[in-house]
């Protein structure tokens, strides 16, 4: 079947791809570019050469021009996100980050002038431009920031009855996971399925089917449309409602759906206004959950053709799903966690019914008698998928942690498996080649130490051979380190010393100075953040000074790493 939009969805992608590429290095993005231009004249009609080179362009512009913009000294603007931790808010569609005076009194939704100066930052994955720091400002609302408001009644009204369940509907119905209180976001990503509280499609399509069925189309598109104003546009619920709506046309137009088509149209579509999107988690995972179902659901009804069609469609739909999802988290979180597989296949019924009851709850919360047959339902319902989270949870809580190399071994034994099923027998030789590459990677022949940013006091990790130690003179939190860290030894709340002996070579020595750690290497050398650290006077160390940048690194990533080798100590490039 000639699909158009799909090849047209790829040269989109491929044209953000390459301008990204072009605004870090211009000069091997313009060799890629030939290089795209080159493949695409060889393998593509003329006409459709033409249009995909069009699509191409488009989404290299709008990538291009999205970055590489200057926003001056006064700008007009919408905060999208107000808490105590960042204000953002669009301006010319595009993010930038708040900061100055007098802007506690804003909310989400706010229209507002300002006058001040910017400052290039550029997230690329986040799609922000950098920090504007504002001098004088003036705000006000509009009719968008009352229906943005409506969260905020909605948890007001429903605090009234019980806190805890507010917290807990505003996150499953509205997508504000900030209410949700720290153990059960860790219950959730221990399961792998933290999406639920994330608005995706999967709400959209159920509040979609189920006022259709009880009302009409018409009815459901708008409301829809007005539950993902609320919401706020996320990247999942917005494909969602695009392929809904090209769905629900079609048939009133007497044309086929295909769903793969539909797909890539909302790829053009949200990729040509957001261009950041392409690196975006939220954006490419809701994609390739629908890509892994349209492509490999039929395989899978195949296979479990022997089981209860309603059994056989929960299960197929969770695999295929999760196919292509897998893959991306472990190339891009660095973890694989089989804990999804079975905790959406168990879980997902009950969440189904809680998504529609949270939303009948907020439409009918101003009706006292009717929102407590729901709060209570709702409250019992809670109670019986919490006893069954927490059954999975410890029968079923094992998530592997894997290197940057190790992402790229899986996904090249998958692509290599894809290609051997086609009788391209020689691609197996390459995860074999990755995995052997993946183990020498793992291998620290020399010690190495890195230096992970914390709120306070100093966190270090020691890498040597296949072994690693965690430092610091506070109490650590694992979750806290985003490092791709396999930890086999913690020392911390280090008050006074500690001697670490890597072996005979290594010897180093840890010192607390009152507020961070120093390092003495074999006595001789010093890397510390204190000029004034309590060392021995009379003997002469040589000291490595160390420089935390606090501005480009985030907290639970290394700012600083050195290298240990025959006794000297270098600076290694991060």
């Amino acid at each position: 079947m000639y699909r158009p939009l799909v090849l047209y969805a790829i040269s989109i992608l491929l044209g953000s791809v390459t301008s990204y590429i072009f605004l870090e290095k211009i000069y091997i993005g313009i060799i890629i570019n030939v290089i795209l231009i080159i493949i695409f004249y060889k393998k593509l009609e003329k006409e459709d050469f033409i249009i995909a080179m069009i699509f191409v362009f488009i989404g290299f512009m709008s990538h291009y021009n999205y970055f590489n913009f200057e926003l001056g000294e006064q700008i007009q603007g919408r905060i999208i996100e107000c808490n105590k931790y960042k204000i953002v808010a669009t301006v010319k569609n595009r993010k930038v980050f708040l900061e100055g005076e007098g802007l506690s009194s804003l909310k989400i939704g706010d229209v507002f002038e300002a006058k001040g100066n910017f400052k290039f930052d550029i997230d690329y994955k986040n799609g922000s431009l950098g920090i504007f720091n504002i001098d004088s400002m003036n705000s006000n609302s509009d009719i968008l920031s009352k229906v943005y408001n409506i969260k905020n009644l909605c948890y007001q009204e429903i605090e009234k009855y019980d806190e805890e369940l507010a917290n807990f509907v505003m996150a499953i119905s509205l997508g504000d996971k900030s209410f949700l209180d720290y153990e059960k976001k860790g219950v959730m990503n221990t399961l792998g399925i933290i999406h639920i509280i994330t608005v995706s499609g999967f709400h959209i399509a159920l509040i979609y089917t189920f006022i259709e069925k009880v009302l009409n189309y018409k009815v459901a598109i708008v409301t829809t449309f007005i539950y993902i104003t609320i919401i706020g546009y996320t990247p999942s619920t917005v494909r969602a409602f695009i392929m809904i709506f090209i769905l629900v046309m079609s048939k009133k137009v007497y044309r086929n759906y295909d769903s793969l088509s539909s797909l890539s149209l909302a790829f053009i579509i949200l990729v040509s206004m957001k261009p950041y999107y392409i690196l975006n988690p939220a954006f490419n995972l809701s994609f390739l959950s629908v890509l892994g179902i349209i492509t490999m659901k039929d395989k899978f009804d195949k296979v479990l053709d022997f089981l209860p069609t309603l059994i056989k469609d929960s299960v197929s739909i969770t695999l295929s799903a999760s196919m292509l999802t897998t893959l991306y988290m472990a190339y891009n979180f660095k973890k694989v966690n089989l804990n999804g597989i079975v905790a959406n296949f168990l879980l997902m019924p009950f969440y189904s019914f809680l998504i529609i009851v949270s939303n009948l709850l907020l439409i009918l919360i101003y009706i006292p008698k009717f929102n407590k047959v729901f709060i209570y339902l709702l409250k019992g319902l809670l109670l019986c998928t919490n006893t069954f989270e927490n059954f999975i949870v410890s029968n079923f809580n094992t998530v592997y942690t894997i290197s940057y190399i190790g992402a790229l071994t899986i996904t090249s034994m998958y692509i290599s498996y894809i290609f051997y099923k086609k009788n391209h027998k020689n691609t197996i030789f390459i995860p074999i080649i990755m995995t052997i590459f993946t183990l020498v990677n793992m291998y620290s022949y020399y010690p190495n130490i890195s230096y992970i940013k914390t709120k306070k006091g100093t966190t270090i990790n020691i890498s040597y051979k296949m072994n690693n130690i965690i430092l610091s003179n506070n109490k650590v939190k694992i979750s806290k380190i985003r490092e791709d860290i396999k930890v086999d030894r913690i020392y911390d709340e280090i008050e006074n010393e500690k001697n670490i002996k890597l072996n005979n070579k290594y010897n180093i020595m840890v010192k607390n100075n009152g507020k961070d750690l120093d390092l003495i290497i074999d006595d001789k050398i010093i890397i510390t953040k204190n000029r004034k650290s309590n060392l021995d006077n009379n003997k002469a160390y040589k000291q490595v000074k160390i420089v935390e940048d606090d501005r480009n690194v985030g907290i639970g990533f290394t700012y600083d790493k050195y290298k240990l080798v025959n006794k000297n100590v270098f600076q290694v490039q991060i």
